[in-house]
């Protein structure tokens, strides 16, 4: 059983329900008319009370359709990395559609953990507009060659035999999601690159003006 997913970054769940309820009410108030012809009010509540219970059962059991929008874009201030964001967004709803007709839990799951982390990266994007020109190889290849390759599982998956050719296939395949991620979660850090750099720098510069009024204790002194 795979487990549920929420929405892909960028979108939000629509859960279209059954008209199926509808059409069970208007069937057993025809039957129950069928049955016990109305002569009072009285068997007018009833037949509605009999199909509403019916419907209402009906409609736990019937089968929703689930949906995703996409939500409205928050602009950045940056015309190439709302670009940049909306074709990522729309390559990773892609993504998901591969996984819905993936049947492994395994490689759903593998699937899931990089959808988390291309999260993370579009979000950070979207705070730091100016880092988007560092994901055009990520943008460009590593993602469409990963979208590439779920379709190529799902349709493997699809021919329901096994073969050395299938079979080894879709186990290269699974192998690889493990190294894409790997790669994605390289390719987030390689973003914060800057921040490092500027945390290790206030650091020094703090521990210098401590030092300088004689409020950070020299180490080799306590000693």
């Amino acid at each position: 059983m795979k487990e549920k997913k929420a929405a892909p970054p960028g979108y939000r769940e629509r859960v279209e329900r059954s008209a199926l309820p509808i059409y069970v009410f208007g069937a057993v108030v025809l039957l129950y008319a069928v049955c016990f012809p109305f002569y009072k009010f009285g068997h007018y509540v009833a037949a509605a009370a009999v199909a509403g219970a019916v419907a209402g059962i009906t409609a736990i059991f019937a089968p929703k359709k689930v949906t995703y929008v996409q939500e409205k874009p928050v602009p950045t201030g940056n015309s190439d990395a709302d670009a940049l964001l909306l074709k990522g967004r729309e390559m990773l709803f892609e993504v998901r559609k591969a996984d819905e007709n993936i049947q492994n839990a395994a490689v759903s799951g593998k699937i899931k953990d990089i959808e988390d982390v291309c999260g993370k990266i579009f979000s950070y994007v979207e705070k730091n507009a100016e880092k988007g020109k560092k994901l055009r190889r990520f943008m460009d290849y590593y993602l469409p060659t990963t979208l590439k390759l779920l379709n190529e599982y799902s349709e493997l998956e699809k021919q329901g035999v096994s073969g050395e050719n299938i079979d080894g296939t879709k186990q290269n395949i699974e192998n690889a999601l493990g190294t894409v991620k790997e790669a994605f979660e390289k390719q987030l850090d390689a973003l914060f690159s800057d921040t490092a750099l500027d945390v290790s720098t206030d650091i020094t510069v703090m521990q210098s003006l401590l030092a300088s009024q004689g409020l950070l204790e020299d180490k080799e002194e306590k000693k």
